[in-house]
């Protein structure tokens, strides 16, 4: 999550909203055995721009206590994109 790290002085936040924001991916923890949001529970990434499962697998790095997540809205598809023509 590209500018997570402007959050990092809120290091109880259990809830986050991020509806909206044009999100497109989601990389791996920069360092797994720091997370940005340790005490981060409910996650809303609604209509963003995700397409791969392999930005939700990030989550749990980014989030290690999450509890729900969010994804309504977003292209997510399986594997690679698959283009109907």
């Amino acid at each position: 999550m590209p500018g997570v790290y402007a959050i990092d002085s809120y290091p109880r936040l259990q809830r986050l909203v991020l509806t909206s924001n044009t999100v497109e991916s989601l990389g791996p923890v920069p360092i797994p055995s720091e997370p940005p949001l340790p005490r981060l529970k409910h996650l809303s990434l609604s209509f963003n721009k995700l397409r791969t499962w392999q930005d939700i697998d990030h989550i749990s790095g980014w989030c290690p206590a999450i509890e729900s997540l969010t994804l309504t809205g977003n292209p997510l598809v399986e594997g690679k994109l698959l283009f109907m023509g």
